[in-house]
């Protein structure tokens, strides 16, 4: 009898240990890039952003709160001078567009917003010849990014002047649904110059 009875408190235990180490296996968090990648497409994909959300593990929303966050920004820098002469200063001159962006990349690479800086000008080879063509653009390529606009801008220099500088901040943010809401901001910054020589900064 007692040996039956120490069998079954085994048995119960046995149970008991399978159950918490099931229920441990689920509350670990999730780490592998494949498994935080494919939740990051199903959410991407989905028609209903946040209800999709709210359908994953708590365990799930923690990973994707996580890896959402902005391992680095990328600065890429794009100088194109019209071909109107030799550029020997034989020409009475051109024009040219200078572009800087900010790309916020995710912990795996993705790309999570882009924030862009575009202006075109003109020149003599020493006078910027023309009201320079300023516009800004921001764009998000991830669920739950948002754009939310030009924080200040300014800009010095112009026509008639041997330099044109201008310089803008923006604001992106990512939100979740409650309970995690809009934990990250970021405020990327571009500040550049185009010159009458024709020559850009940076």
């Amino acid at each position: 009898m007692k040996a039956r009875i120490l069998t079954l408190m085994m048995l119960a235990l046995a149970v008991a240990f399978a159950g918490l180490t099931t229920a441990t296996a689920h509350a670990d968090p999730i780490d592998a890039p494949a498994q935080v990648q494919a939740l990051f497409d199903l959410l991407n994909n989905a028609d209903d952003f946040e209800a999709a959300f709210a359908a994953l593990t708590p365990a799930e929303q923690a990973a994707v709160a996580k890896y959402s966050a902005v391992a680095e920004v990328q600065t890429v820098v794009e100088n194109e001078v019209d071909s109107t002469g030799d550029l020997l200063m034989s020409s009475p001159g051109g024009c040219a567009t200078h572009t800087v962006t900010k790309i916020g990349k995710d912990w795996l690479g993705g790309t999570l917003y882009k924030f862009k800086s575009k202006t075109r000008f003109c020149f003599d080879w020493t006078y910027i010849t023309n009201d320079p063509h300023w516009n800004v653009t921001g764009t998000v390529h991830s669920s739950g990014w948002i754009y939310v606009g030009v924080q200040w801008s300014s800009e010095s220099g112009g026509e008639g002047y041997t330099y044109h500088h201008d310089s803008v901040q923006g604001y992106f943010k990512h939100c979740l649904p409650d309970p995690i809401g809009c934990q990250i901001h970021r405020y990327p910054a571009i500040d550049k110059s185009q010159y009458g020589d024709a020559t850009m900064d940076p």
